[in-house]
């Protein structure tokens, strides 16, 4: 099999994990609270990932520099994140919460033009206006009068977890290229297990009556989710380049409502998929580079 080949479907396969984990979160969810789940996944996967790092790469040594960044990409990236998005499936369904989370590259170039003072392309403005709108249809039926409460608040977790996913990789930029990315994943994945300490002291652990399906839900998101997609990811940007490895990733939202349908039973009114399929185009145009001649640069 080509390189070429063989980097499709790992992208392809990290699509459909990744695609499908907000549905096998709301399983979990059945059962555990969102830290315990948030701690659990990311505490297994973690320790899996240093296992295979050091078997791979041998003992690399880190300087206190890349420690203070891995922590602070840890907090943001992993125990925010992962803490905002839990608590966000827990209120609303999978497949909306899966539409909300496409615009992260949204929230990431607004950050870029608003905080970091960058310039962007006129596709890059063009898509974020685009996908603003897409956003407004999907959320629209949540953040109305006539919305319940659990939607609107399960919206606002998912929003504010689009952002904190779009600082990480702003803030997780400044890692050192030279080290592995695969223990670099792992340390952070284990700083965020730190950091979710006081969100489970607050919670409480309590009594817990796990069955297996939750086991095997938890299993799946550390095991696939996290551990394996992100071999698969870094195998896919080796062989098909960040860019086209992005435009395959606009492919998750679709993904997601589909597992969303047949493992849960969800479904989305008109509306809603309009706003994803006009989330998706503007994403789209944020990912696609063009030709230099072509290019329109708006200064923030």
């Amino acid at each position: 099999m080509s390189d070429n080949k063989l980097a499709t479907l790992a992208v392809l396969a990290t699509v459909f994990f990744w695609g499908g984990s907000g549905s096998i979160t709301k399983i979990a969810l059945r059962e555990l609270s969102p830290s315990i789940l948030v701690t659990s996944r990311t505490l297994i996967a973690g320790l899996l990932l240093v296992i295979i790092s050091k078997k791979i790469y041998g003992h690399v040594v880190l300087t206190k520099k890349d420690h203070k960044l891995l922590a602070l990409c840890g907090f943001v990236g992993y125990s925010v994140y992962f803490l905002l998005e839990s608590y966000g499936f827990s209120l609303i369904t999978a497949a909306n919460g899966t539409l909300i989370l496409a615009a992260i590259p949204l929230f990431t170039v607004a950050i870029e033009v608003l905080w970091l003072k960058e310039s962007i392309s006129f596709n890059k403005g063009l898509g974020v206006l685009i996908s603003m709108v897409g956003v407004g249809l999907v959320i629209g039926k949540s953040v109305s009068i006539s919305g319940n409460s659990h939607e609107m608040l399960g919206t606002l977790f998912m929003l504010g977890a689009a952002l904190s996913w779009a600082i990480y990789t702003i803030v997780a930029k400044g890692l050192n290229p030279e080290q592995p990315s695969v223990l670099l994943t792992a340390y952070q994945m284990l700083y965020g297990v730190i950091f979710m300490i006081p969100a489970l002291l607050f919670e409480g652990v309590g009594s817990i009556s796990i069955s297996p399906i939750t086991i095997g839900s938890v299993l799946y998101l550390a095991l696939f989710c996290s551990a394996l997609a992100c071999f698969l990811f870094l195998i896919a940007i080796k062989g098909l380049g960040p860019s086209s490895t992005n435009v395959y990733l606009n492919l998750m939202p679709f993904v997601g409502i589909i597992v969303a349908y047949f493992v849960l039973g969800e479904s989305l009114y008109p509306m809603q998929y309009i706003g994803g399929i006009v989330i998706v185009a503007g994403v789209f145009l944020v990912n696609y580079k063009g030709t230099q001649k072509a290019q329109v640069v708006i200064e923030s």
